[in-house]
This record gives structure tokens, sequence and C-alpha cells, in this order.
């Protein structure tokens, strides 16, 4: 966000992503003013459509281009080709866990919409209700809770203080983000074609929240910037924030450093999502029964490991 700010006080328009209700997805959209900037903040966790952003730049204008690893290095080799010139983009990307199918989101909506109509309001994560490391949360409306939006707010209140009709933790079992962080929705690419996890970027600049060890007691929340190039840290060393220079390593605890295994539970996982007939939780307990099984079978190959776990939990209670 302060990077958007300052950029948008030196001329430049952000093209980043929002939820459109109407369309059911994120899209990417050109914001040239504060009020629309701040549609742009909060995650989304789906596969964002680009096109509709990036075909209505203007090869005078200046921009900062945000989005996934793939897609900010997509659009570095669409600069090349197209002979854009570079002084007028700052690239932004972020430490990705991958993106997640959109049979999953689509299945998700639909079941929600059963209870709160179309829906009007998506968020994906909300720092305040429950704090930093606990903010794995869905919010969602619909055109039945009567709760528009209203950009007027302002970013807290939109993004993070919303009091949504349904706003479900991914600690108390919520479905979409249990299937997500499962690690085997995710599109084909984010397995083994992804070249873009941990210290490997063509941004300018990478964003994280910093979930590692360092700040862990942090439940404020620490944000976590990397300049890949000279122009991404002389925009840094510009912006309204308090910077405090830390190791790579810091800034990179807790995220992905190399693309999850693909497993054969993908295949049924899908093939679930892709039955309009079977309710999300199939989907849940396909993995879940997986889980268990693989547990059940690292306990028979490992008999003295789980022999010292069992004991070492029933001491802890004791």
């Amino acid at each position: 966000m302060e990077i958007a700010r300052y950029l948008l006080s030196q001329g430049y328009k952000t093209i980043g992503v929002r939820y459109n209700p109407e369309t059911k997805r994120a899209e990417h959209f050109v914001a040239d003013t504060i009020e629309e900037i701040i549609q742009t903040t909060g995650s989304k966790y789906i596969q964002s459509y680009p096109v509709d952003g990036w075909k209505v730049i203007d090869r005078k204008g200046k921009y900062l281009i945000t989005g996934t690893p793939c897609q900010i290095d997509s659009f570095r080799n669409y600069m090349k080709r197209m002979r854009l010139p570079e002084e007028n983009f700052v690239l932004l990307d972020f430490f990705c866990h991958g993106v997640p199918s959109m049979l999953l989101w689509n299945k998700y909506r639909r079941e929600a919409e059963q209870q709160l109509g179309p829906l009007t309001y998506a968020s994906w994560r909300n720092k305040f209700s429950f704090g930093w490391h606990d903010s794995w949360i869905m919010g969602l409306d619909g055109e039945k809770t009567g709760k528009p939006v209203d950009l007027n707010d302002g970013y807290d209140k939109l993004i993070n203080e919303r009091d949504t009709a349904i706003k479900e933790r991914y600690t108390q079992g919520d479905l979409f983000f249990l299937m997500f962080l499962g690690d085997q929705c995710l599109g084909r690419h984010c397995y083994n074609d992804c070249k873009y996890k941990y210290d490997q970027s063509s941004a300018d600049i990478r964003i994280c929240d910093l979930w590692g060890p360092t700040y862990k007691n942090d439940e404020k929340g620490v944000t976590g910037t990397v300049a890949f190039t000279k122009r991404g840290d002389e925009i840094l060393q510009q912006i309204s924030c308090t910077l405090k220079p830390e190791p790579f390593k810091v800034v990179g605890e807790g995220q992905m450093k190399t693309c999850p295994p693909m497993l054969p539970l993908r295949d049924k996982l899908i093939a679930s999502l892709q039955d309009k007939n079977q309710p999300l939780s199939t989907a849940i307990a396909i993995m879940d029964a997986y889980n268990r099984r693989q547990q059940n079978l690292s306990r028979l190959k490992h008999p003295l490991r789980s022999m010292y776990n069992i004991l070492n939990r029933i001491r802890k209670h004791l």
C-alpha cells in the first residue's frame, strides 16, 4: 500500500488486482486514485485475470505492476518484446505459495451463495480479528446480507475490520484454506515448472509477511520487502515506513523454498472439485483419508520413532 501511495505521488498508476463480484473472479485493473488503490489491497488466493489491466497500458505512462511471480516474469518479457521503456515501470511480486485451481474457488463460492445469495464482497485475510498469526480468514458478504462496500471507509475498515456475514478461520476448519494449504489443488505449473520460489524473481521489489521465528511474537504484524534491483531499493528508501535491515534468510523465514510435490492424491481431488454433485467436504474427506493412511504407513516404517513421539506427548500432558 505504501509503495503504491508513494508512486502515485510521483505520477504512477497502479495495475493491481481486485475481486469482481460480477464476473466472480480476481482481475487486474488500472488504479490512479488512492480510493481505487485501496481495492487492490488484501490477498486474493485465486488466479487473477491480467488481460484487461495490461491491454490499456499507455507507452508514455508510468506504472506500478503487481502480480504473482510468474505474471511479473511474463510482463518483464512482454516489456522487452514490445520495447516498452523500462524506466516507466516498477514491478512488484510476492513470495508465492502457489495458485489454487479455480475449481476450488467456484465450488466454495457456490456453496456460500446458497446461504448469502450472490457474493458482493470477498476477503481472504483479516489480520485484526484474531491477530497476525491466525489471519487465514475468509470473509464473505452476499446480496442477502445487505452490506454494501463503502470505499470511503478506508483501508483498515475495508480490508481488516469489516464485519462480514461469514468469517471462517483456517484454524477452525475453513474448507477453502484447508484445501489450499494442503498443496494438492494448485495449478500444474505450481509443482514442477515454478522457477520463482524463495530468492528467484523478475520483480524490482518482492513483499511478504514475516512469519518466521524472528517475529513470531509480534501480533501486530511485520511486512518484509526485498529489493532485487537498484531501482527497487531506491523506491523503498523513499516510502513513509520504518525500515529495519535484515538478512535475506530472516525475510525468507516461513516461506516456501521449493515447489511442493504433486501427489497421486491431486487427481482425485480435482475430479471431486469438477463433480458438481459432490460438495467441497467430499474433497476434504479424500485429503484427510490420504493423510491418515500416510501417517499410519510412517508409523509402521518407523516404530521406534512413533513410540518416542507417543511417549513425548504423554509426558507433556502429565
